[in-house]
Protein backbone atom coordinates (compact mmCIF):
# COMPACT_ATOMS: atom_id res chain seq x y z
CA UNK A 1 0.00 0.00 0.00
CA UNK A 2 2.97 2.44 0.57
CA UNK A 3 4.30 1.71 -2.61
CA UNK A 4 1.20 2.80 -4.19
CA UNK A 5 0.41 5.61 -2.37
CA UNK A 6 4.27 6.56 -3.44
CA UNK A 7 3.02 5.79 -7.25
CA UNK A 8 0.02 7.90 -6.52
CA UNK A 9 2.20 11.07 -5.36
CA UNK A 10 4.68 10.46 -8.43
CA UNK A 11 1.81 10.46 -10.84
CA UNK A 12 0.54 13.88 -9.42
CA UNK A 13 3.56 15.60 -9.02
CA UNK A 14 4.23 14.53 -13.17
CA UNK A 15 0.51 15.78 -14.32
CA UNK A 16 1.06 19.17 -12.19
CA UNK A 17 4.48 19.19 -13.94
CA UNK A 18 2.77 18.75 -16.85
CA UNK A 19 -0.54 21.16 -16.34
CA UNK A 20 2.38 24.23 -15.16
CA UNK A 21 4.15 24.02 -18.88
CA UNK A 22 1.76 23.21 -20.83
CA UNK A 23 1.71 26.44 -22.99
CA UNK A 24 5.20 27.73 -22.37
CA UNK A 25 8.17 27.29 -24.67
CA UNK A 26 11.68 27.01 -23.27
CA UNK A 27 11.79 30.94 -23.69
CA UNK A 28 8.77 31.46 -21.43
CA UNK A 29 9.20 29.06 -19.18
CA UNK A 30 13.14 30.35 -18.41
CA UNK A 31 11.77 33.78 -17.59
CA UNK A 32 8.33 33.05 -15.27
CA UNK A 33 9.69 32.14 -11.90
CA UNK A 34 6.75 31.66 -10.40
CA UNK A 35 6.60 28.07 -13.23
CA UNK A 36 10.25 27.03 -12.79
CA UNK A 37 10.10 27.36 -9.25
CA UNK A 38 6.79 25.70 -8.92
CA UNK A 39 8.21 22.94 -11.50
CA UNK A 40 10.70 22.13 -9.59
CA UNK A 41 8.66 21.47 -6.72
CA UNK A 42 7.01 19.26 -8.12
CA UNK A 43 10.09 17.51 -8.73
CA UNK A 44 10.92 17.61 -5.34
CA UNK A 45 7.82 15.79 -4.62
CA UNK A 46 8.38 13.19 -7.21
CA UNK A 47 11.49 12.43 -5.89
CA UNK A 48 10.61 12.46 -2.43
CA UNK A 49 7.96 10.15 -3.77
CA UNK A 50 10.58 7.68 -5.10
CA UNK A 51 12.40 7.08 -1.99
CA UNK A 52 9.18 6.26 -0.32
CA UNK A 53 8.77 3.16 -2.85
CA UNK A 54 10.30 -0.22 -0.95
CA UNK A 55 14.01 -1.30 -2.55
CA UNK A 56 12.02 -4.56 -3.27
CA UNK A 57 9.18 -2.80 -5.48
CA UNK A 58 11.66 -0.51 -7.41
CA UNK A 59 13.85 -4.13 -8.01
CA UNK A 60 10.66 -5.25 -9.72
CA UNK A 61 10.00 -2.06 -11.73
CA UNK A 62 13.93 -1.59 -13.11
CA UNK A 63 12.11 0.30 -16.43
CA UNK A 64 11.88 3.11 -14.07
CA UNK A 65 14.65 5.28 -13.27
CA UNK A 66 13.92 5.80 -9.70
CA UNK A 67 17.57 6.86 -8.95
CA UNK A 68 17.50 9.69 -11.19
CA UNK A 69 14.42 10.92 -9.95
CA UNK A 70 15.52 11.06 -5.97
CA UNK A 71 19.15 12.18 -7.76
CA UNK A 72 16.86 15.46 -9.12
CA UNK A 73 15.32 15.75 -5.71
CA UNK A 74 18.87 15.55 -4.21
CA UNK A 75 20.09 18.56 -7.01
CA UNK A 76 17.25 20.84 -6.02
CA UNK A 77 17.71 20.56 -2.16
CA UNK A 78 20.91 20.62 -1.90
CA UNK A 79 22.91 22.30 -4.81
CA UNK A 80 19.72 24.79 -5.89
CA UNK A 81 22.38 27.35 -6.34
CA UNK A 82 23.69 24.95 -9.16
CA UNK A 83 20.10 24.39 -10.82
CA UNK A 84 20.83 24.69 -14.84
CA UNK A 85 16.74 25.40 -15.88
CA UNK A 86 17.86 23.87 -19.36
CA UNK A 87 18.18 20.39 -18.27
CA UNK A 88 15.37 21.35 -16.11
CA UNK A 89 13.03 21.74 -19.15
CA UNK A 90 14.56 19.04 -20.89
CA UNK A 91 13.68 16.78 -18.05
CA UNK A 92 10.20 17.72 -17.73
CA UNK A 93 9.14 17.69 -21.45
CA UNK A 94 11.31 14.64 -22.02
CA UNK A 95 11.81 11.87 -18.71
CA UNK A 96 8.62 13.48 -16.54
CA UNK A 97 5.91 12.29 -19.50
CA UNK A 98 7.99 8.72 -19.83
CA UNK A 99 7.88 8.33 -16.18
CA UNK A 100 4.13 9.76 -15.98
CA UNK A 101 3.65 6.79 -18.40
CA UNK A 102 5.18 3.65 -16.81
CA UNK A 103 3.70 4.68 -13.04
CA UNK A 104 0.47 5.02 -14.45
CA UNK A 105 1.01 1.12 -16.02
CA UNK A 106 1.46 0.40 -12.45
CA UNK A 107 -1.34 2.28 -10.78
CA UNK A 108 -4.56 0.33 -10.73
CA UNK A 109 -7.22 1.44 -12.23
CA UNK A 110 -5.44 4.33 -14.07
CA UNK A 111 -5.37 4.90 -17.59
CA UNK A 112 -2.20 5.35 -19.44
Amino acid sequence: MRDESALFDIATAARQIADLIRDQTIESFMSDRKIHLSVQHQLIVMGEATKRVSTAYRELHPDIPWRRIAGIRDVLVHDYDEVNLQEIWKTITISVPEVLELVLRLLPGSQA
